[in-house]
């Protein structure tokens, strides 16, 4: 389950979950100061275990606040600037949860973002982890430089995900044909 984050309380909750993963990991929180689009990843209690944040990505901005890697002199991404394209950042599930099926969740959320918002393109850093899981179920996600280390624990990949293919392997895939129904309607 997941919900869009709306309320002050809301994004305390998101704010504390990101901000205790930052400090774990020894990494700066980082702040947007764009209007971003923020979901959180629910347990079966609804609690709060996970985030991820969308930001609509403008190739022609300076100023985008990229977090870990600077995509405005990519050469993929201006071969995409004239599409929708969003980055996605602040991706975790809590330690407690990893491993228990919730990327569903996630796929999900952005399954609803894209819906929102007609985005044609996916960008972002990721762990090379969650990258290699990514690219072993099928989606169209592209390493677009070298990985890097964001600090001894996380090797990071920027990517590029094509989510307009990712979403037709959702709707063909088993898993996921009986729940998007009901996200369709």
């Amino acid at each position: 389950m997941f919900r869009i984050i709306h309320t002050k309380e809301e994004n305390l909750l998101f704010d504390e979950l990101w901000g205790d993963f930052c400090e774990e990991n020894e990494i700066p929180f980082l702040k947007r100061t764009n209007d971003v689009m923020r979901y959180g990843i629910c347990d079966t209690e609804k609690k709060l275990i996970g985030t991820i944040e969308f930001d609509k990505y403008d190739v022609n901005n300076k100023n985008n606040n990229e977090y870990y890697y600077n995509f405005t002199d990519n050469k993929y991404i201006k071969y995409i600037q004239n599409e929708e394209i969003y980055e996605i950042s602040k991706l975790l599930i809590n330690r407690e949860n990893r491993g228990k099926g919730f990327f569903k969740q996630i796929l999900l959320a952005c399954y609803d973002h894209a819906n929102q918002t007609n985005a044609d393109w996916y960008i972002g850093t990721i762990n090379k982890r969650l990258y290699m899981f990514a690219r072993s179920v099928g989606f169209k996600i592209l390493p677009i430089d070298e990985y890097f280390d964001i600090n001894e624990n996380i090797i990071a990949v920027p990517f590029l995900l094509d989510i307009k293919h990712a979403i037709k392997l959702l709707k063909y895939s088993n898993e996921f044909k009986e729940i998007l129904m009901y996200y369709d309607k």
